[in-house]
Parts: C-alpha cells; structure tokens; sequence
C-alpha cells in the first residue's frame, strides 16, 4: 500500500492513500488494518512506523507555505527515510 501527499485545489497538501479502491483505515487499532470497499480487509504493512503514518494522517492539510519546513522535519527523522515527502 502506497502513501502520498496529494495536492488539493487550493495547494494544500494532505496525505493520502494511493489504491486502486476505496478503503477505509483502522489506524487505531494494533496492528492497523484496511478494509476496502470490496471486502478485503488486512493489516498494514509499513516500511515506516505507524506512529508516524498517524502522526501525518490525522493532521490538517499542510499549507503550501509549511512544504519546506514539514519535508524538512521527515529529512532529519531517521524512522521517515521511507516516508514520503510533500510535493515540492
């Protein structure tokens, strides 16, 4: 399952889920898991910690103005080498 930052009209940033179909995500729960819109459903698998999916998941969409600054907070985690970057 692929994670990326996804542009919204206005320029702000928020990360999202790049599938082919609609899922929902129990981030909550150990181990996180998806369930998608035709039944599937399994835990999460990351090469990054949860915490830190959570951290960028449930955050409000990041201004175009704060990019530099939250790109720049991922280069010097040393848990984010695998997470993506905000669109530059």
């Amino acid at each position: 399952m692929r994670f990326a930052w996804q542009v919204l009209p206005n320029g702000d940033q928020q990360l999202s889920c790049d599938t082919p179909e609609a899922l929902d995500l129990l981030l909550a729960l150990e181990p996180a898991v998806y369930v998608a819109a035709s039944g599937s459903c399994g835990p999460l698998e990351l090469s990054y910690p949860l915490d830190l999916l959570r951290q960028y998941w449930n955050r409000p969409a990041i201004d175009p103005a704060q990019v530099p600054t939250i790109n720049a907070d991922l280069a010097g985690d040393s848990r984010a080498s695998r997470f993506p970057d905000c669109a530059a």
